[in-house]
């Protein structure tokens, strides 16, 4: 539960994080989640790279398809949030226990990066919670009974992570 409150406590002292526009690349990749059949052969999308981050785009074409742009904003970029965060305390709570999860997941959700990438449209959200989903699966899979399905999903995030943001190979 606190996990789930921290963002709407924060969007409540400052509303602007999960707002967050601050660059060019941030408007393109909205353009694309709101009228991506649109710009499938217009410029940027047939000169750069942009359009071939599909994790990035389709989520979010597909959500705000279906509601409205302000309620589509909150749940995208809580999504990335909670996918961020739920998964590192998985991480953490396998590894340590709950006390340190939750904590450290708390401290982690409140840290200033983590909101703005996660709060605007940008790629770096996007690769950053498909990065945790991959140490997430990974660590599940140690030990378990259904390791091929964690090292399945731990693959599929990371191919995930490396379409929204090339730039990840190196972790």
């Amino acid at each position: 539960a606190l996990i789930i409150l921290l963002p709407i406590m924060l969007a409540l002292i400052n509303p602007n994080w999960i707002f967050n526009v601050n660059m060019a690349d941030d408007y393109d990749y909205l353009g694309y989640q709101l009228y991506f059949p649109k710009f499938t052969d217009w410029y940027p999308s047939a000169d750069v790279y942009l359009i071939e981050r599909m994790t990035v785009i389709l989520p979010g074409y597909v959500i705000r398809q279906i509601v409205s742009p302000v309620l589509a904003n909150f749940m995208i970029h809580l999504g990335v949030y909670y996918a961020v965060m739920f998964s590192a305390y998985g991480i953490l709570n396998l590894l340590y226990n709950a006390k340190v999860a939750i904590i450290i997941t708390l401290l982690m959700g409140q840290y200033p990066l983590i909101m703005r990438a996660t709060g605007w449209d940008y790629p770096d959200g996007y690769a950053l919670a498909y990065f945790a989903l991959t140490i997430f699966f990974l660590s599940q899979a140690v030990g378990s009974k259904r390791r091929p399905f964690y090292l399945v999903c731990a693959g599929g995030a990371f191919l995930f992570m490396l379409n929204a943001h090339f730039f990840n190979i190196f972790y």
